[in-house]
Protein backbone atom coordinates (compact mmCIF):
# COMPACT_ATOMS: atom_id res chain seq x y z
CA UNK A 1 0.00 0.00 0.00
CA UNK A 2 1.36 3.39 -0.95
CA UNK A 3 1.25 6.49 1.24
CA UNK A 4 -1.28 8.08 -1.11
CA UNK A 5 -3.67 5.09 -1.11
CA UNK A 6 -3.34 4.78 2.66
CA UNK A 7 -4.09 8.48 3.09
CA UNK A 8 -7.17 8.16 0.88
CA UNK A 9 -8.56 5.19 2.81
CA UNK A 10 -7.95 6.96 6.12
CA UNK A 11 -9.71 10.09 4.94
CA UNK A 12 -12.71 7.95 4.01
CA UNK A 13 -12.51 6.35 7.47
CA UNK A 14 -12.58 9.73 9.18
CA UNK A 15 -15.59 10.85 7.19
CA UNK A 16 -17.37 7.56 7.89
CA UNK A 17 -16.97 8.21 11.61
CA UNK A 18 -18.52 11.63 11.17
CA UNK A 19 -15.33 13.50 12.02
CA UNK A 20 -14.43 16.92 10.74
CA UNK A 21 -11.50 19.32 10.95
CA UNK A 22 -8.00 17.98 11.69
CA UNK A 23 -9.27 14.53 12.70
CA UNK A 24 -11.28 13.98 9.49
CA UNK A 25 -8.15 12.46 7.97
CA UNK A 26 -6.88 9.65 10.19
CA UNK A 27 -3.15 9.31 10.79
CA UNK A 28 -2.91 5.52 10.90
CA UNK A 29 -4.71 2.23 10.31
CA UNK A 30 -4.55 -1.18 12.00
CA UNK A 31 -3.53 -4.13 9.86
CA UNK A 32 -3.78 -6.69 12.67
CA UNK A 33 -5.46 -6.54 16.08
CA UNK A 34 -5.94 -9.18 18.78
CA UNK A 35 -7.13 -8.27 22.28
CA UNK A 36 -6.69 -4.55 21.55
CA UNK A 37 -8.35 -1.45 22.97
CA UNK A 38 -7.93 2.13 21.80
CA UNK A 39 -8.36 5.05 24.18
CA UNK A 40 -9.28 8.51 22.88
CA UNK A 41 -8.12 11.86 24.32
CA UNK A 42 -11.65 12.32 25.74
CA UNK A 43 -11.34 9.12 27.77
CA UNK A 44 -13.53 6.88 25.62
CA UNK A 45 -12.34 3.37 24.77
CA UNK A 46 -13.14 1.10 21.86
CA UNK A 47 -12.14 -2.53 21.35
CA UNK A 48 -10.68 -3.45 17.97
CA UNK A 49 -10.80 -7.03 16.69
CA UNK A 50 -8.83 -8.46 13.80
CA UNK A 51 -11.97 -8.79 11.67
CA UNK A 52 -12.44 -5.02 11.98
CA UNK A 53 -9.05 -4.24 10.42
CA UNK A 54 -10.83 -4.67 7.07
CA UNK A 55 -13.20 -1.86 8.05
CA UNK A 56 -11.53 1.48 7.31
CA UNK A 57 -13.59 3.31 9.93
CA UNK A 58 -13.04 0.85 12.79
CA UNK A 59 -9.35 0.37 11.98
CA UNK A 60 -8.48 4.09 11.82
CA UNK A 61 -6.03 5.66 14.27
CA UNK A 62 -5.83 9.32 15.25
CA UNK A 63 -3.47 11.74 16.93
CA UNK A 64 -3.79 11.58 20.72
CA UNK A 65 -5.07 8.01 20.83
CA UNK A 66 -3.59 5.31 23.05
CA UNK A 67 -3.28 1.66 21.97
CA UNK A 68 -3.42 -1.06 24.62
CA UNK A 69 -2.89 -4.80 24.15
CA UNK A 70 -4.10 -7.42 26.62
CA UNK A 71 -2.08 -10.28 28.08
CA UNK A 72 -2.70 -12.28 24.89
CA UNK A 73 -2.84 -9.24 22.65
CA UNK A 74 -0.88 -8.06 19.63
CA UNK A 75 -1.31 -5.12 17.25
CA UNK A 76 0.22 -3.95 14.00
CA UNK A 77 -0.51 -0.75 12.13
CA UNK A 78 0.70 1.69 9.46
CA UNK A 79 0.92 5.47 9.61
CA UNK A 80 0.35 7.57 6.50
CA UNK A 81 4.07 8.23 5.97
CA UNK A 82 4.33 4.43 5.49
CA UNK A 83 5.96 3.76 8.86
CA UNK A 84 5.05 0.39 10.38
CA UNK A 85 4.51 -0.60 14.00
CA UNK A 86 4.10 -3.79 16.01
CA UNK A 87 2.98 -3.68 19.66
CA UNK A 88 3.58 -6.71 21.90
CA UNK A 89 1.21 -8.25 24.43
CA UNK A 90 0.63 -6.34 27.66
CA UNK A 91 1.78 -3.04 26.16
CA UNK A 92 0.52 0.54 25.95
CA UNK A 93 1.58 3.00 23.25
CA UNK A 94 0.37 6.57 22.63
CA UNK A 95 0.37 8.75 19.51
CA UNK A 96 1.24 12.11 21.10
CA UNK A 97 1.59 14.14 17.92
CA UNK A 98 1.57 13.31 14.25
CA UNK A 99 1.79 15.74 11.35
CA UNK A 100 1.66 14.24 7.89
CA UNK A 101 4.49 15.22 5.53
CA UNK A 102 3.23 17.68 2.91
CA UNK A 103 5.12 17.43 -0.37
CA UNK A 104 8.87 17.79 -0.71
CA UNK A 105 9.04 20.71 1.73
CA UNK A 106 7.03 19.20 4.58
CA UNK A 107 9.12 16.93 6.77
CA UNK A 108 6.26 15.98 9.11
CA UNK A 109 6.41 15.22 12.82
CA UNK A 110 5.96 11.96 14.75
CA UNK A 111 6.05 11.92 18.56
CA UNK A 112 5.07 8.83 20.50
CA UNK A 113 5.18 7.47 24.05
CA UNK A 114 5.77 3.88 25.07
CA UNK A 115 3.86 3.80 28.35
CA UNK A 116 4.79 0.18 29.03
CA UNK A 117 5.68 -3.05 27.26
CA UNK A 118 7.42 -3.50 23.93
CA UNK A 119 7.18 -2.33 20.34
CA UNK A 120 9.04 -2.36 17.04
CA UNK A 121 8.93 0.16 14.22
CA UNK A 122 10.20 0.54 10.68
CA UNK A 123 10.48 4.21 9.76
CA UNK A 124 8.53 5.85 7.00
CA UNK A 125 9.13 9.23 5.39
CA UNK A 126 9.30 11.13 8.69
CA UNK A 127 11.94 8.92 10.27
CA UNK A 128 14.16 9.11 7.20
CA UNK A 129 14.58 12.90 7.33
CA UNK A 130 17.10 14.65 9.55
CA UNK A 131 16.29 16.62 12.68
CA UNK A 132 14.17 15.83 15.72
CA UNK A 133 11.14 14.83 13.66
CA UNK A 134 10.65 11.32 15.06
CA UNK A 135 10.85 11.06 18.85
CA UNK A 136 9.78 8.30 21.24
CA UNK A 137 9.44 9.04 24.96
CA UNK A 138 9.74 6.24 27.51
CA UNK A 139 9.90 5.97 31.28
CA UNK A 140 13.72 5.93 31.23
CA UNK A 141 14.92 7.78 28.13
CA UNK A 142 14.04 9.72 25.03
CA UNK A 143 14.77 8.18 21.63
CA UNK A 144 15.58 10.22 18.52
CA UNK A 145 15.00 8.07 15.45
CA UNK A 146 16.77 8.51 12.12
CA UNK A 147 15.94 6.21 9.20
CA UNK A 148 15.63 2.94 11.01
CA UNK A 149 14.17 -0.40 11.96
CA UNK A 150 14.34 -0.61 15.75
CA UNK A 151 12.74 -2.17 18.83
CA UNK A 152 12.17 -1.12 22.44
CA UNK A 153 11.35 -3.32 25.47
CA UNK A 154 10.59 -1.83 28.89
CA UNK A 155 11.26 -4.48 31.55
CA UNK A 156 9.71 -3.82 34.96
CA UNK A 157 9.85 -7.14 36.76
CA UNK A 158 7.92 -8.82 33.94
CA UNK A 159 10.68 -10.07 31.63
CA UNK A 160 11.63 -13.73 31.89
CA UNK A 161 13.74 -16.06 29.77
CA UNK A 162 13.38 -19.82 30.40
CA UNK A 163 16.47 -21.22 32.12
CA UNK A 164 17.58 -17.81 33.37
CA UNK A 165 17.03 -15.68 36.39
CA UNK A 166 14.80 -12.64 35.93
CA UNK A 167 16.08 -10.28 33.27
CA UNK A 168 17.47 -7.09 34.75
CA UNK A 169 14.89 -4.31 34.82
CA UNK A 170 15.47 -1.41 32.46
CA UNK A 171 14.79 -0.19 28.95
CA UNK A 172 16.27 -2.33 26.17
CA UNK A 173 16.70 -0.68 22.76
CA UNK A 174 17.97 -2.39 19.63
CA UNK A 175 18.63 -1.18 16.08
CA UNK A 176 18.37 -3.40 13.00
CA UNK A 177 18.88 -0.61 10.45
CA UNK A 178 19.64 3.11 10.68
CA UNK A 179 20.40 5.02 13.87
CA UNK A 180 18.72 5.74 17.20
CA UNK A 181 20.02 8.24 19.78
CA UNK A 182 19.14 7.26 23.35
CA UNK A 183 19.40 10.00 25.97
CA UNK A 184 18.39 10.80 29.53
CA UNK A 185 19.69 12.92 32.41
CA UNK A 186 22.52 10.41 32.98
CA UNK A 187 23.96 10.24 29.49
CA UNK A 188 23.60 9.86 25.72
CA UNK A 189 24.35 6.96 23.40
CA UNK A 190 24.04 6.66 19.61
CA UNK A 191 23.10 3.17 18.43
CA UNK A 192 23.96 1.98 14.93
CA UNK A 193 22.67 -1.04 13.02
CA UNK A 194 23.34 -4.26 14.92
CA UNK A 195 23.75 -2.57 18.30
CA UNK A 196 21.55 -2.63 21.39
CA UNK A 197 21.57 -0.87 24.73
CA UNK A 198 20.31 -1.19 28.28
CA UNK A 199 19.04 1.97 29.94
CA UNK A 200 18.87 1.39 33.68
CA UNK A 201 20.58 4.66 34.56
CA UNK A 202 23.01 5.93 31.91
CA UNK A 203 22.54 4.04 28.61
CA UNK A 204 25.24 1.39 27.97
CA UNK A 205 25.91 -0.98 25.10
CA UNK A 206 24.77 -4.54 25.71
CA UNK A 207 24.21 -7.67 23.62
CA UNK A 208 20.58 -8.61 24.29
CA UNK A 209 19.32 -11.22 21.79
CA UNK A 210 17.44 -13.22 24.43
CA UNK A 211 15.56 -10.15 25.63
CA UNK A 212 14.32 -9.41 22.11
CA UNK A 213 13.50 -13.07 21.53
CA UNK A 214 10.91 -13.01 24.31
CA UNK A 215 8.77 -10.79 22.11
CA UNK A 216 10.05 -11.76 18.65
CA UNK A 217 6.77 -13.26 17.43
CA UNK A 218 4.78 -10.28 18.70
CA UNK A 219 7.10 -7.82 16.99
CA UNK A 220 7.22 -9.38 13.53
CA UNK A 221 6.65 -6.96 10.65
CA UNK A 222 6.48 -7.59 6.93
CA UNK A 223 9.94 -6.80 5.55
CA UNK A 224 12.88 -5.43 7.51
CA UNK A 225 15.34 -7.27 9.69
CA UNK A 226 15.37 -8.39 13.27
CA UNK A 227 12.04 -10.04 13.97
CA UNK A 228 11.64 -11.47 10.47
CA UNK A 229 8.37 -12.18 8.72
CA UNK A 230 5.33 -14.09 9.83
CA UNK A 231 2.86 -13.74 12.69
CA UNK A 232 2.89 -17.17 14.35
CA UNK A 233 2.07 -17.31 18.06
CA UNK A 234 5.08 -19.40 19.03
CA UNK A 235 7.93 -17.44 20.59
CA UNK A 236 11.26 -19.01 19.60
CA UNK A 237 13.99 -18.05 22.02
CA UNK A 238 17.57 -17.43 21.03
CA UNK A 239 20.16 -19.01 23.33
CA UNK A 240 19.55 -17.38 26.73
CA UNK A 241 22.78 -15.45 26.96
CA UNK A 242 23.08 -11.81 27.92
CA UNK A 243 26.57 -10.40 27.94
CA UNK A 244 27.48 -8.08 30.82
CA UNK A 245 27.18 -4.37 30.00
CA UNK A 246 30.16 -2.89 28.22
CA UNK A 247 30.71 0.85 28.50
CA UNK A 248 31.30 2.55 25.13
CA UNK A 249 34.79 3.90 24.47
Amino acid sequence: MTARSLSTSLLVAGLALGLSGPLAAAEGRFTFARDVRVGTPSGEQRPVSNSETQDSARAALYRGEQIETGVAGNARWWMVDESQFALARGSTFRIDDYQTPRGSEGAGVARYTLVKGAFRSISGTIGKRSGDRYVVTTSRAELLVNGTDFWVIDCRGNCRVPGMAAVKDGLYVGVNEGEVTVSNAEGRLVLQAGQSALVASPPVLIDAPAVYAMFAADLSLGGGGGGGGGTGPEIILDPPVIEPPVSPN
